[in-house]
């Protein structure tokens, strides 16, 4: 009797540390929903039948190095405004579009327009010249966070990222539109067969809320 009392305490204590973690462990529900939504008032006065929908930046999560969540939404954006051509920039690996986009975005913000000088003047602006567009989109991600808890019962993962695209003329550089978009994933851990999505589903979830939110008649 002493002994399987000693085995019961010791399986106790042996699983204390689990449960006291599951307990501090919230319910969670991935949430994708539009953050910020700013359309210029002066929209109105741009005609636009081209656009280029840059790289967004830090987008090359997937293991071959696509642009996964920039093909998912260019092909929301073709299904979705039928009228208006969307082309992707023939950009060749040696472009560094995880610095040069953020650094674009920064300079649009702190200008509030993009400088279409220092723009064109860079290996991204000229591919996007060659094209001649009306305007561009062109987005970063701005925070990517993982969190746990528990979601229907099962312990879970939910991958969360914010992220931003602008869509910018190309006649003077001035910001037509911007969204500010939270996009999330979640993922049962202790279940089989589950295929851990990566943050580009997350992102891609995001867009979804923002594809009908666009300026495009």
């Amino acid at each position: 009797m002493r002994l399987e009392r000693i085995q019961n305490q010791f399986s106790f204590f042996t699983i204390l540390p689990f449960l006291l973690f599951l307990n501090t462990c919230e319910n969670i529900v991935p949430i994708n929903k539009i953050l910020t939504i700013y359309t210029s008032p002066k929209i109105n006065a741009y005609t636009i039948h081209k656009v280029v929908l840059l790289p967004m930046a830090q987008d090359d999560t997937t293991n071959s190095g696509t642009f996964y969540s920039t093909n998912h939404f260019f092909n929301m954006l073709a299904e979705n405004y039928a009228n208006i051509e969307f082309v992707l920039p023939s950009i060749g690996d040696s472009v560094q579009c995880d610095t040069l986009i953020p650094n674009f975005i920064e300079s649009i913000e702190k200008l509030k327009r993009l400088d279409l000088k220092n723009f064109f003047n860079s290996e991204i602006g000229s591919a996007v010249y060659e094209e001649n567009p009306d305007a561009i989109l062109i987005g970063r991600i701005d925070k990517s966070t993982s969190k746990t808890g528990f979601a229907m019962g099962n312990y879970a993962n939910v991958i969360s990222c914010e992220f931003r695209y602008y869509l910018i003329s190309l006649g003077d550089g001035r910001v037509l539109w911007k969204a500010e978009a939270l996009g999330e994933e979640g993922y049962y851990i202790f279940q089989s067969g589950d295929i851990y999505p990566p943050l580009d589903n997350a992102i891609s979830n995001g867009i979804d809320k923002i594809i009908n939110r666009l300026p495009f008649n």
